[in-house]
């Protein structure tokens, strides 16, 4: 198996979250924008827009601030198992480099997956919107096969001969 895969398989969702709460130390402007404000106690986060010299909002930070926000809305206790699963995002109007409302609606919160729906929104316009996906770290079918599903020796038909 290649290790890169390994190792990045490693990494946790709160790792990338901390590193995200501290942008303000690190020098690079696109880094500063995933910073997102969180509107009292709701799903709606606010991101500032990066300038950009064709004066729209910048659509890699906008994807990434969907992210963001869906990260932010799970529960504490399951950050710190808690990959990114699946990201499907559409962008559907342009938007200037200006503050975005990034709704995010809980779809569902299950043992094992999360599912969030964000849609980013700039003076009553979509922006974008995101389908995100996170599951709990476990033991899965690549485990699985390697022990010898159902006990029976080789290719996890249990044992018997079809």
């Amino acid at each position: 198996m290649n290790e890169d895969r390994d190792e990045y398989e490693e990494l946790d969702l709160s790792a990338a979250l901390a590193v995200a709460r501290n942008v303000e130390r690190l020098p690079n402007p696109l880094l500063h924008g995933l910073n997102l404000t969180r509107l009292a106690r709701t799903d709606h986060w606010i991101g500032k827009g990066m300038k950009t010299p064709w004066g729209r909002v910048f659509g890699g930070q906008t994807l990434a601030q969907c992210l963001m926000a869906a990260c932010e809305s799970l529960p504490l206790d399951v950050r710190e198992t808690t990959r990114v699963h699946s990201f499907h995002a559409y962008f559907i109007s342009p938007g200037t480099a200006k503050d975005v409302l990034f709704s995010v609606e809980r779809l569902r919160d299950g043992r094992s997956f999360q599912t969030r729906l964000v849609r980013a929104f700039q003076n009553g316009k979509t922006l974008a919107s995101a389908m995100v996906s996170f599951q709990i770290l476990e033991d899965g079918v690549g485990d699985s096969y390697s022990q010898g599903v159902g006990g029976g020796g080789g290719g996890g038909g249990g044992g018997k001969g079809v």
